[in-house]
């Protein structure tokens, strides 16, 4: 690297990074605002996460390539968008169990996930809950398929609520818990070897 290199940047190459960031980061947040609450069209959505994050990352590597002159600058910013574009389908497919849950974020794996609800099917597949604090009945019924128990965390001060119908579901073994109480709970019985679901609500 020479030492030109390490001379201040320029303000322009300064504002194009922030720029290429700013669409970035914007594309990646609206997809993963649909596939939130479009629950009903996922796999669409999952494959649309896939075209925009190859089309995000390849927008922004050629942005940087062309556009900032200053390498430590362009260098700083190719890493960040490699971050942000890897951190939308890493969040989706992470399996590997809860590593670390805390009030508004909760580590699946070893991917963090911020604010968001989650559910964790019994076949490891993760995905993510539109916020609300009623868990209905369809949503349990979804997620008890080729379960032996369903637990249901419903928030660290215990705020949602489960529909009465989804508490009467034939077949369904359901735990209702607080959300510290329902991650230990979680996390024993999958180092028992049942196959267990969850539901998590990830604040109130």
């Amino acid at each position: 690297m020479r030492l030109a290199d390490f001379h201040r940047p320029g303000l322009l190459d300064i504002v194009r990074a922030f720029a290429i960031l700013l669409v970035v980061a914007a594309c990646m947040g609206g997809t993963l605002a649909a596939m939130v609450y479009l629950p009903e069209q996922r796999s669409f959505w999952l494959v649309a996460a896939g075209g925009v994050a190859a089309v995000a990352g390849w927008a922004g590597v050629a942005s940087i390539t062309k556009a900032i002159r200053h390498r430590v600058v362009a260098g700083v910013t190719l890493g960040i968008v490699v971050a942000i574009v890897l951190w939308l389908p890493l969040s989706v497919v992470a399996v590997g169990g809860i590593a670390y849950a805390d009030f508004g974020v909760t580590v699946v794996g070893m991917c963090p996930v911020p604010a968001f609800d989650l559910t964790l099917r019994a076949d490891g597949a993760v995905w993510f809950r539109a916020k609300s604090h009623t868990i209905t009945a369809a949503e349990i019924r979804a997620l008890a398929e080729g379960a032996e128990r369903v637990i249901v965390a419903t928030g660290w001060d215990g705020q949602a609520r489960v529909e009465e119908a989804a508490l009467k579901l034939e077949g369904v073994k359901l735990d209702v818990l607080k959300t510290g109480e329902a991650v230990e709970l979680y996390r024993k019985l999958l180092s028992e070897g049942v196959r267990v679901a969850l539901l998590l609500h990830s604040t109130c």
